[in-house]
C-alpha cells in the first residue's frame, strides 16, 4: 500500500488536540493541498506575469543568468505575450495538479527570467525569493518522487485533480513528502537569512542594533522622499524606542533573530508549525510598520504552507461536533 495514497503518521498515534503536537512530519489531505495549490497561484502571480517587464527597456546592469544569455527579447510585446500565455496555462495546470514536476518547472524559469530582468536594473532585491524557494521545494519533491520511488504517476500524472465525487469525500490524499521538502526550503530561506546577519556582522549583529535606528530613519524618508506620502508616526516612534531604549530594542529585534535562526524548529510538527508561522508573520508586520518594507511574498507563503488555516478551521468545527456529541 503506498503511503503517499493512504498516509498513516504519528499523528494517528494521538489522539485529540495531542495529535496536533505529536512529533513527526505531518500527512496531509487532498483539501489541503487543494487550497495550497489555490492560494499559492493567487499569491505568486505577480512574479509570473510578464506584464510587470513593461517599464523596463534595457539591461543597464547584467545580473544572474543576464550575464550569460542574452535576455533583451523579453522586452517584445510578443514576447511577453507568449511567456504570458505559458504561465497562465501552466499556473492552470499547477491548480488541477496536472504533471506538476513539469508544470512547476516551467513556472520556476519564468519566475527565474522575470527577476532577473528585474534584479538587472541597478538595484538587487530578494522581495520574491521565497517563490523561488517554494516552486524549488516542489521541484526537488517531485523529483525525489519520480527518481526514488518510481512514482510517475504523481510527479508527472495527467490525471490527479482533486474531484468532489458523488456520495465521497473529497480525496483525502496528498503528497506529503512534497509538501514537507516545500517546508523545509522556507524554513531554509529564514535560517539562512540569520545566518547571514550573523557572519556579516561578525556575530556583533545583536550588539550593534542601537545603530540601526540610523537605517530606520533612512528608509522613513526615503519611502517619504519617493512618494511624498506623509512620514509613518510609527516609524518615529520607533526611532525614539531605539535611540533612548538601547536595551529593549537588543531584545524586541533578537527575538526576530531567534526566529528566524531557529525557524528548522517549525518542522518538528503541525502545531509548531502554525505557532512559528505566526511568529514570523508578526515580525514581518512589525518591520512593515517601521521600515515600510512589505514581505508580502514572505508572509503568504508562510500562512499558506505553515500556518494553514483551513485546516485549523476544519479542526476546531471537528472538535465542536465531538463535543457536542459527547453531551
Amino acid at each position: 500500500m503506498n503511503p503517499e495514497i493512504t498516509p498513516v503518521s504519528n499523528e494517528a498515534k494521538a489522539t485529540g488536540w495531542r495529535r496536533l503536537f505529536q512529533a513527526g512530519r505531518t500527512e496531509y489531505r487532498g483539501y489541503e493541498w487543494l487550497i495550497m495549490r489555490v492560494l499559492f497561484v493567487f499569491a505568486a502571480w505577480p512574479t509570473l506575469n510578464p506584464r510587470m517587464l513593461q517599464k523596463f527597456s534595457s539591461l543597464p546592469y547584467p545580473n544572474g543568468l543576464a550575464q550569460f544569455f542574452p535576455l533583451e527579447w523579453m522586452f517584445s510585446s510578443g514576447a511577453q505575450a507568449v511567456v504570458l500565455g505559458i504561465a497562465v496555462v501552466h499556473l492552470g495546470l499547477y491548480v488541477f495538479n496536472v504533471a506538476p514536476l513539469w508544470t512547476c518547472s516551467v513556472l520556476f524559469a519564468i519566475h527565474t527570467l522575470l527577476g532577473t530582468i528585474v534584479n538587472s536594473q541597478g538595484a538587487i532585491h530578494h522581495t520574491s525569493q521565497i517563490v523561488a524557494f517554494v516552486l524549488l521545494g516542489h521541484i526537488i519533491g517531485y523529483a525525489a518522487l519520480l527518481l526514488c520511488q518510481r512514482r510517475w504517476d504523481l510527479a508527472l500524472g495527467l490525471r490527479q485533480f482533486e474531484l468532489l465525487k458523488p456520495g465521497e469525500r473529497l480525496i483525502a490524499a496528498a503528497p506529503s513528502s512534497v509538501i514537507y521538502i516545500i517546508q523545509q526550503m522556507i524554513a531554509t530561506a529564514y535560517v539562512v537569512s540569520a545566518i547571514s546577519k550573523l557572519v556579516r556582522s561578525e556575530g556583533q549583529w545583536v550588539a550593534t542594533l542601537p545603530n540601526i535606528a540610523l537605517q530606520l530613519q533612512k528608509t522613513r524618508m526615503m519611502e517619504h522622499y519617493n512618494t511624498l506620502n506623509p512620514v509613518p508616526e510609527l516609524a518615529g516612534w520607533a526611532i525614539t524606542m531605539v535611540r533612548d531604549y538601547p536595551g529593549v530594542a537588543m531584545v524586541f529585534f533578537s527575538i526576530g533573530l531567534a526566529l528566524e535562526l531557529f525557524a528548522f524548529v517549525a518542522l518538528f510538527n503541525r502545531g509548531f508549525m502554525a505557532l512559528t508561522g505566526i511568529g514570523l508573520m508578526l515580525m514581518h508586520i512589525s518591520i512593515s510598520q517601521v521600515m515600510n518594507l512589505g514581505f508580502f511574498y514572505n508572509k503568504w507563503m508562510l500562512a499558506i504552507f505553515w500556518v494553514n488555516v483551513p485546516f485549523w478551521c476544519m479542526a476546531l468545527v471537528s472538535w465542536r461536533s465531538r463535543q457536542k456529541k459527547a453531551d
